[in-house]
């Protein structure tokens, strides 16, 4: 089940998922240092030994068999053969290895703890194409120019990040125009900075530094807080940005109903069922918290609001919500042969609908105890 948090300083919904979290997080890393101590144990065992195996040696070096083989004949070293079958490198000669090659390897007797610390500092060739959205041709081309060395951590080619980020993100931002500080977005959407600088680094969004401010992306941004409506090329009027509880509801009616007609129109290669629940969509229209009487009084509610002169266009407007469903749902039927199911639990009762009649469409009435959508009394005698 999915919650929203009341507040936008955190990345939990409650307490318990803070727990949770925290839990899960420490497990990890819990994990992470018991793997690197099983492989510091297993690289002292093999710094013991005088000559190594190929699979021992290039474990010990981080790199594939493959690659151990290359550098070993390129540099020429000689091999000890003990058998027919068994080859053995010195250790000596590989402590060596790893000086004046193209590519930087971690020496042998660096410790597994300093190896993944390192680790954290380099990203691969694959991270950084897609973190700067940057062709392979491009990015290797940079690194010749700036004669960048990678060093090699279990095999693969690492570069740092502090560089690559110096080259590429001036590329990357030359497109955007405008950007936030923190201290705008926080006021703005009244969220600690924490909070801001954890969002984006989860979500990937650019960012840059122009003295000691750090500048956010605003398309980025505003983007991933919510829909927005594409009026020209470069306006956008987001969601939380529409007025109204009305232009909200209508917003998702249309997305809601969208996303039914096109599971409809996969007919059969859709595993989606075409089923939609929707709980009390006339609410901002006629809240349900003043509505506790035995039938639905449109009249009596807004008086209890003192908005008796809204009645007449509210009334219209839940109507109109309530008629365009209806032929939404016989459009699709006649469009893709399927009649989706929408389910909608509403205390608005006994509208006058433009082409149908309101209780054809009403399987339930409840305003009382145990006259739910389920019939208790029928339940509670199966079970006798």
């Amino acid at each position: 089940m999915y919650r929203i948090a009341y507040t936008s300083t955190t990345k939990y919904c409650s307490p318990n998922c803070a727990k949770r979290g925290y839990k899960a997080e420490k497990r990890k890393e819990r994990l992470q240092l018991e793997s690197e101590e099983i492989q510091e144990r297993n690289r002292q065992n093999l710094l013991l030994q005088v000559n190594l195996s190929l699979t021992d040696a290039a474990a010990l070096l981080g790199i594939s068999r493959p690659t151990l083989y290359k550098l070993l004949e390129d540099r020429k070293v000689e091999l000890l053969r003990i058998s027919k079958r068994t080859i053995r490198v010195r250790k000596s000669d590989l402590t060596n290895l790893y000086q004046n090659t193209p590519e930087k390897l971690i020496p042998i007797n660096t410790p597994i703890a300093e190896i993944s610390k390192t680790r954290e500092e380099y990203i691969t060739v694959a991270e950084a194409l897609k973190q700067f959205k940057i062709s392979n041709t491009w990015f290797y081309r940079k690194i010749r120019e700036r004669e960048i060395t990678p060093i090699t951590i279990k095999g693969t080619a690492h570069y740092p990040t502090k560089t690559l980020r110096k080259i590429f993100a001036k590329e990357q931002h030359k497109e955007i125009a405008e950007w936030y500080t923190v201290a705008e977005i926080a006021e703005k959407y009244n969220v600690s900075k924490q909070y801001i600088y954890e969002y984006t680094s989860d979500h990937k969004m650019p960012k840059k530094r122009e003295g000691k401010e750090v500048l956010i992306s605003k398309y980025h941004w505003d983007k991933s807080r919510g829909i927005y409506h594409q009026k020209t090329e470069n306006n956008k009027t987001y969601l939380r940005s529409m007025g109204s509880g009305a232009n909200w509801l209508y917003s998702h009616i249309c997305l809601f109903l969208s996303i039914q007609k096109y599971f409809c129109s996969l007919k059969d290669k859709c595993i989606v069922p075409s089923i939609l629940f929707l709980d009390q969509p006339s609410q901002v229209y006629f809240p349900t918290v003043i509505d506790n009487k035995e039938s639905f009084n449109a009249k009596d509610l807004k008086e209890a609001e003192n908005k008796l002169t809204e009645l007449d266009a509210d009334l219209q407007s839940v109507t109109k919500l309530f008629d365009e469903i209806i032929k939404f749902v016989s459009d699709t039927n006649n469009s893709y042969g399927i009649e989706p199911q929408i389910i909608i639990s509403d205390h608005a009762d006994n509208l006058s609908l433009s082409e149908s009649s309101f209780n054809n469409f009403v399987r339930r009435r409840w305003r009382k105890e145990n006259e739910g959508l389920i019939d208790l009394n029928i339940e509670n005698n199966d079970l006798k």
